[in-house]
Order: C-alpha cells, then structure tokens, then sequence
C-alpha cells in the first residue's frame, strides 16, 4: 500500500502483464498491458496484479502541482499557448487511466532513456534527467490531446496511427514533391 505524498507523481510503463489499482472506498482502476499512467498520491491506494508476471518501468519525482478534472471536450477547446512562458506553470494533460497501448511509443521510448540518464551522476547528470522529464511530460500531453481529438471525430485506434504514419512521412518530406501515390506506398495500403 502507498501512503499519502501531495508532490509525489510517478509516470508507469505497464510492459507485461496489467495491474488493478484500488482505493480504501472501494474504487478500482485496471491498467492493461502496454499502457502509461502517470500516479498522484493524494489519497492512500494499493496496486497489485492478476497476471502471473508483472514488469513495469517507473520514474518517480517530487513537483509542486494542482490537478483539475478536464473532459475531452475541455481539452479540445483549450487555447494553444505558443511559444510564450506559461503564467501560472506548466500544464501537463493526462488522461483517466494513463494511456492505452498504441498511444504510448514516445512516452515509452522517453521514459526508458530517463531511467538509462539516472545513472550519470553530478549536475550534469541531474539536468540530463531534468530535461527528459520535460520532454516525457511534453509527450504524455501531446499523446493526451491526440487521443482525445481522434476520439471526438470516432477514428479508430487503428486509423489514427495510419494519420500519425502518414502525417510523420509528409514532415520528413516536406521539401520533395510527394504524391498521394508515395503517402499510400509508404503506408502500404495501395
């Protein structure tokens, strides 16, 4: 069981096997295989695990925050900041339950390089892992508004990572001719 800790957060690839987080009033949240969460401890919970084997990787940190419920319609309507200084820090989206399987690469990949940066110590070592959990913040939060604008318009997991594929494609190749033709072969769906 974990204890209450306000400016603990912890950011949880799920690899093998799921977990079942539960609450002293009887609430449970399962977590399947594959999926991030990212864990507050503002109130006592447990986790524990059907599945025979259960390995995760896990980055835990202290930070000063305030959480706020938002809807998937909240998110969508939300104001794009730019590139400005936030003024009251920074925001950071995530999802009820983490993000499921097929919305986790970046997340996955940034959180495994924090863990691989941890090791280097000094003050180089601590702002190597101090940007990384930026940029891993900056991922949930981009995959975060992802899922929730792909869900408003009833795409399928599936086609989104089709748009996401083609959409990486055309960035890559921005100053060639390119052709619906060469989007499709890269895709392979024609």
């Amino acid at each position: 069981d974990f204890p209450v800790q306000p400016r603990v957060l912890e950011c949880t690839y799920f690899e093998k096997g799921e977990a079942v987080f539960r609450w002293p009033d009887g609430r449970e949240e399962r977590i399947p295989e594959g999926s991030v969460r990212l864990t507050r401890y503002e109130e006592p919970f447990g986790v524990s695990s059907p599945s025979p084997l259960c390995r995760h990787v896990t980055v835990g940190f202290e930070a000063a925050y305030t959480a706020e419920k938002l809807t998937r319609e909240d998110i969508l309507a939300r104001e794009p900041r730019g590139y400005r200084a936030p003024s009251r820090g920074l925001e950071v989206l995530c999802p009820p339950g983490g993000l499921l399987a097929g919305e986790t690469g970046a997340v996955e990949k940034l959180l495994r390089r924090l863990v691989a940066d941890h090791v280097v110590e000094g003050p180089a070592g601590e702002l190597s892992c101090l940007g990384r959990l930026l940029e891993l913040l900056g991922a949930y939060t981009a995959a975060t508004e992802r899922t929730a604008f792909f869900q408003s318009r009833d795409i399928s997991p599936a086609a989104a990572l089709y748009v996401q594929r083609a959409v990486r494609y055309i960035a890559a190749h921005l100053s060639e001719k390119i052709s619906l033709r060469d989007i499709a072969r890269e895709l392979r769906i024609g």
